[in-house]
């Protein structure tokens, strides 16, 4: 639920103990309270689980479609003793699978030309060949 409404682990700590106490399955007595540390754990793991089902369901891939764009990026470059901010222009591109339209990866070219981008997506190719 935190992170389908993107509720921070502190404030979904904090509503998720007093519903327990509200339907009487803890006590305010009670020392099993839900804390932040707690739900970041238990959000992880999900999370985890929820990839690891998505990459084992992504092996009927019948298409795949991919739009690119064009985003201006802040990156941090060291020029001698200082750090200087600079924006740069990254080409990604998402990579989507059907029947189910699943995301299968983001991939970032080195450059906008046709060839690099089709190198990109080979290698992404064989990446999930190899490691199903």
């Amino acid at each position: 639920m935190c992170d389908r409404y993107q509720i921070s682990d502190r404030a979904g700590a904090a509503i998720a103990t007093p519903v327990l106490q509200d339907y009487g399955i803890i006590t305010p007595e009670d020392t099993q309270i839900i804390d932040r540390n707690k739900l970041c754990r238990s959000r992880f793991s999900v999370r985890k689980e929820l990839t690891n089902e998505a990459h084992e369901t992504i092996n009927d891939i019948s298409a795949i479609y991919f739009d690119g764009r064009k985003d201006q990026t802040r990156v941090l470059v060291e020029r001698e003793d200082e750090h200087l901010h600079q924006d740069t222009a990254n080409e990604e591109h998402t990579v989507l699978s059907e029947p189910r339209n699943q995301c299968v990866a983001h991939v970032t070219p080195s450059s906008g030309k046709a060839k690099n981008i089709a190198r990109e997506l080979t290698d992404l190719g064989r990446e999930r060949n190899s490691s199903n």
